[in-house]
């Protein structure tokens, strides 16, 4: 059992580069992600990545 999984991560300058990537690999191991970024259109972008992630992974309670 992952202990990423259930938790809620913050992500900081999650709209691109390292931040975007964290962001995507939290959501893939299950972690509920909370990103932040200073580019809204950038982190829309990001924020559908791991929406993406979740919703293909069959998560319930994705946003």
């Amino acid at each position: 059992m992952s202990l990423i999984k259930g938790a809620v991560t913050v992500v900081s300058g999650a709209s691109s580069g390292i931040g975007a990537a964290t962001a995507s690999r939290l959501a893939a191991m299950g972690a509920n992600v909370v990103l932040l970024a200073r580019n809204e259109d950038k982190l829309k972008q990001s924020a559908r990545a791991c929406f993406s992630i979740v919703s293909t992974r069959g998560a319930v309670g994705a946003q």
